[in-house]
C-alpha cells in the first residue's frame, strides 16, 4: 500500500496554530483515497504561558475503518511527532488507548475533552 501525509496550517490563533494533517493511499488502480487524519493544536509561547496544558496536542485522529488495523494511524502519529516534537492525546476509546498505550505513556488520568487520560508520544 502507498501512502502519502500531507500537512498544512488550518488557522492561526493567539494562542495556538491549527494543522491537518492527511493520509492519503494510492489504490490498486491508481485513484488516491483520503484515509485518515488528524488535527493537532500546537501552542504559542503565549498559549502555554496564559494556561496551555501541552505544547502539542493531537486533538482528533480518525482513520476510515476500511483501513484500519494496518499500522495508518500509527505513521499519522509518528509524522506529526516528527514534525512537532512530543505530542499529548487522549483517547477516547478503547482502540484508540491500546495504541497510545503502545506508542506513549500516560502521564495524566484526567482526560482532555471527556477522554479517559493523556498519553505522551514522542520518538
Amino acid at each position: 500500500m502507498t501512502y502519502e501525509i500531507r500537512d498544512e496550517i488550518i488557522e492561526e490563533f493567539e494562542h495556538y496554530t491549527q494543522y491537518l494533517y492527511t493520509l492519503t493511499i494510492e489504490t490498486e488502480d491508481g485513484n488516491e483515497i483520503e484515509a485518515g487524519w488528524a488535527y493537532v493544536a500546537e501552542a504559542t509561547e503565549e498559549g502555554l504561558e496564559h494556561g496551555n496544558l501541552y505544547s502539542v496536542e493531537i486533538t482528533n485522529l480518525d482513520v476510515d475503518e476500511e483501513y484500519r488495523n494496518h499500522g495508518l494511524g500509527t505513521k499519522i502519529i509518528k509524522r506529526i511527532v516528527n514534525d512537532l516534537g512530543v505530542a499529548a492525546i487522549t483517547p477516547c476509546n478503547a482502540d484508540n488507548e491500546r495504541l497510545y498505550a503502545r506508542l506513549g505513556r500516560k502521564i495524566d488520568d484526567r482526560g482532555l475533552q471527556g477522554g479517559t487520560g493523556v498519553y505522551s508520544i514522542a520518538l
